[in-house]
């Protein structure tokens, strides 16, 4: 998979898969990007939601989170 954003419909992580996730903003808030989690349980009326957005903020776009860089030091 690669690493660029994709529409969060396309987002099926598992349970406690990290992934970044993407509110795009609106008038008055800039946009919220996130280490998220994906909530699996419904919220109200059979929803589903992300553990850490807030609920004006659901998230729109998603991307897998990178590799960590490597901690072996080059020579």
């Amino acid at each position: 998979m690669n690493g660029e954003w994709q529409l969060i419909e396309t987002a099926k992580p598992k349970r406690g898969q990290r992934v970044l996730t993407c509110w795009t903003g609106s008038e008055r808030q800039n946009q919220v990007i996130l280490i998220n989690e994906y909530n699996p349980q419904p919220r109200e009326l059979g929803s589903f939601d992300w553990w850490h957005s807030k609920p004006l903020q659901v998230p729109t776009y998603w991307m897998p989170l990178p590799e960590a860089p490597s901690t072996k030091e080059t020579t």
